[in-house]
């Protein structure tokens, strides 16, 4: 069998199209991979700067809410302070006027038993009654007036 140098040119003309097809194709293919490829990386390096803008937001929003916090524990430690004070001062001074209520009562009880105690020495009797109503114990003048003692 002999071959037709015709035909076997055809042949490797049509191989060697066959070829450059197949190759422009791969080209092709490749150039069209490396686009996506880049369409891809482009967009994953977006993604990732946005999501570092957030990364810092969160952190600055973190530190601004500790600062924040700390500012409020530190507010609320001296209101609690202050009221603390406030109960103190108030404390003192109920103790003043209770000091000076005392001292004054003491002085008009002094002087009401000095008022007694002149009483009899000018001749006036006292006897002790006590009123069964209320408990209530009175010196009864020997003029028939009452004088309570409580």
């Amino acid at each position: 069998m002999k071959t037709d140098y015709s035909i076997l040119e055809a042949l490797q003309r049509k191989l060697v199209e066959n070829a450059k097809g197949m190759n422009a194709q791969i080209q092709q293919y490749e150039e069209k991979k490396a686009f996506a490829r880049q369409k891809y990386m482009d967009a994953i390096e977006q993604l990732m700067v946005k999501e570092r803008e957030l990364e810092d937001q969160q952190s600055a929003l973190k530190e601004a809410y500790r600062r924040n916090a700390r500012a409020l524990e530190d507010q609320k430690r001296s209101l609690v302070s202050n009221r603390r004070k406030c109960g103190d001062a108030y404390n003192m001074e109920l103790s003043s006027i209770k000091s000076s209520f005392r001292l004054v009562m003491q002085d008009l009880q002094n002087e009401r038993s000095a008022y007694f105690q002149q009483y009899r020495e000018l001749g006036g009797e006292l006897s002790l009654v006590v009123d069964p109503a209320c408990g209530n114990k009175s010196e009864k003048l020997t003029d028939g007036k009452e004088a309570s003692h409580e």
